[in-house]
């Protein structure tokens, strides 16, 4: 039982620096040119914190001597899971602006939207011909 203890320690040690890797790489690739930096360092401001928490899920232990392995394992298994939901980045351009990456990785606005959006801003004509509004810029 120990032996395999020990194994499962040493593997999830592993793991856990291969995916503190993974965030650094991944991270520079998600985000656009001009906030790239401000992306890394929050990534590894939460990276940091989640290291600060781990002692103290080990306190755990007095109250169910399984919950410190199944709080670890559990949300290895979240990320992994949320992982799947993050766009493929093989072979594809980096985003230079926010603008791009919203264009790339955004939800689009629909069509309907887009038609009640232009109709709105047509309508913004005053009387006599003169412009309002957000057209008068």
């Amino acid at each position: 039982m120990q032996t395999i203890r020990t194994t499962l320690a040493v593997l999830g040690k592993g793991f856990s620096s291969a995916s503190f890797t993974c965030v650094y790489l991944f991270t520079v690739e998600l985000y656009p040119t001009v906030i790239r930096q401000t992306g890394m360092g929050l990534s590894s401001t939460m990276a940091r914190v989640g290291s600060m928490a781990a002692p103290a899920v080990l306190i755990l232990d007095e109250v169910l001597p399984t919950l410190p392995s199944i709080v670890y394992g559990g949300s290895a298994v979240v990320a992994g899971i949320f992982a799947f939901f993050l766009p493929e980045t093989l072979n594809v351009p980096l985003p230079e602006t926010i603008d791009d990456a919203e264009e790339k990785w955004g939800r689009q606005k629909s069509t309907s939207q887009n038609r009640k959006e232009a109709v709105a801003l047509q309508g913004m004509e005053g009387e006599a011909g003169k412009t309002t509004g957000l057209n008068a810029l």
